[in-house]
């Protein structure tokens, strides 16, 4: 039996598996990344942020290996016209330095998402 659903709008925050963020400091930087995600896509894409605040309001959480692909994250999205925000930690209190730490991207049907970003793994996922 199959359970065909239509498609989701979703919102992602890819994670830096390479720096040991305290759960607290990564659930602050995901909460920045998908506050201002919502902004970025409130002053270009208004009607998909809408249609996605009045459906399930889907988050995913994926991790990526270190700062350049994080960086990729965001270039890929800026390629292919997805809202993202890019967060740098100013480094006050875990990081000694302004770190770059997580990248929201969304809202976006995944099979608008480029190859790259499909592939992400799920945040806590071992991988191969």
């Amino acid at each position: 039996m199959t359970h065909d659903r239509p498609p989701e709008l979703k919102m992602w925050v890819a994670i830096r598996a390479d720096l040991a963020m305290p759960p607290g400091k990564l659930a602050v930087q995901a909460g920045h990344a998908f506050v201002q995600v919502a902004l970025n896509a409130m002053a270009t894409h208004p009607a998909r942020l809408l249609a996605y605040m009045e459906a399930s309001q889907a988050k995913i959480a994926v991790s990526v290996r270190g700062l350049g692909p994080l960086r990729r994250v965001a270039r890929e999205c800026a390629d292919q016209g997805i809202p993202h925000a890019l967060i740098t930690d100013a480094g006050r209190t875990v990081f000694g330095e302004p770190t770059e730490t997580v990248c929201a991207f969304g809202p976006a049907y995944r099979d608008e998402l480029g190859l790259f970003l499909k592939r992400l793994r799920l945040y806590g996922e071992v991988s191969s």
